[in-house]
């Protein structure tokens, strides 16, 4: 049996704010981790490289269908890049793109998603954020993708 454990962080301060710009609060802005493990372990002759590209798959798959519940269109996968965590595992994280709104506004946005293994686990780390800049709103796309992949880095 596969077991998921997640934990899903969201910015309400910025919710809020978006709020405040006449419209509802945003689900564009949230960060998440998850740990995949499962019972019993699975057997070293197995363990997790053979399951791995299986376990990627999926878990892209099931990021771009949350980002699009969250009102996200037009979502392309676009790139990817290399990350590594505060304990040394290196991951890749992939890029999605897409169109959402935030209040009355339609911007772009953002969402990653990282798969890596550790402890002959899988762990999955990311998260969305507007890529562009909000009417009256104080909120840095380049700071949001920095906090993002910073948060990705201490996933243990």
């Amino acid at each position: 049996m596969i077991r998921k454990h997640t934990r899903l962080y969201a910015d309400d301060a910025f919710h809020e704010r978006i709020h405040t710009v006449d419209g509802p609060a945003d689900p564009l802005r949230f960060f998440f981790d998850s740990a995949l493990d499962s019972d019993p372990p699975l057997a070293p002759v197995v363990g997790t490289a053979s399951m791995r590209l299986t376990a990627a798959h999926e878990a892209r798959r099931s990021f771009a269908e949350d980002i699009r519940e969250r009102g996200v269109r037009n979502l392309q996968r676009t790139r990817s890049e290399r990350l590594r965590t505060e304990a040394g595992d290196r991951v890749r994280v992939m890029r999605y793109r897409g169109r959402g709104q935030a209040g009355e506004e339609t911007v772009g946005a953002a969402g990653y998603i990282g798969i890596w293994t550790t402890n002959r686990e899988f762990r999955l780390a990311g998260g969305g954020y507007p890529e562009e800049r909000i009417e009256d709103l104080d909120h840095d796309p380049s700071d949001s993708r920095d906090t993002l992949f910073d948060l990705t880095r201490t996933v243990r």
